[in-house]
């Protein structure tokens, strides 16, 4: 087999090229506030599960999460907002999704701070992270956990989890 068609293999058994997460809300395809959960649907299919998202300050609903499996203990989680009726939120342990500079899920921290050129920080609990981009309405950041980035996520301005920002 020549080199070509290996390589070839290996992109359709990770499942292709990784999807790259944008500072300005877009996932892959998908963009926050933007996409709806019918589009998110008709493109992915079925979700493994549907959960309600339910205030924290208020306990009612506020919204909905798509989880669908990216493997063994891995999901990748898509958040609806009832407020706009568009995604809201991103998070995946998968490696198929990247930042635009490269970094993902299953690098060290080092590595990804390096490519993203921005510090670990103090996460929340014991945990720590790389804010690619944090401000008052958007946070696109790598969670990092024992040295290593263990997922990636968006959080945007019409977020379904409580207190979004804070720990």
């Amino acid at each position: 087999m020549s080199v070509l068609a290996v390589a070839v293999a290996l992109v359709a058994l990770a499942g292709g090229p990784p999807q790259v997460v944008h500072a300005d809300g877009r996932v892959g395809q998908f963009r926050i506030d933007v996409t709806t959960k019918a589009q998110l649907v008709a493109a992915l299919g079925k979700p493994r599960t549907t959960v309600v998202a339910v205030s924290g300050a208020t306990a009612k609903r506020v919204g909905v999460r798509l989880a669908y499996s990216c493997g063994t203990s891995c999901d990748t989680v898509y958040s609806f907002s009832d407020k706009t009726g568009k995604l809201s939120d991103f998070a995946s342990a998968s490696r198929s999704f990247r930042t635009e500079r490269g970094a993902g899920v299953g690098m060290t921290s080092a590595q990804a701070s390096k490519l993203e050129r921005k510090q670990v920080v103090p996460g929340c609990g014991s945990g720590k992270a790389i804010h690619v981009r944090w401000d008052k309405t958007h946070a696109l950041v790598l969670a990092v956990l024992g040295g290593r980035v263990t997922i990636l996520t968006y959080i945007g301005p019409h977020s379904t989890y409580y207190e979004p920002f804070g720990c």
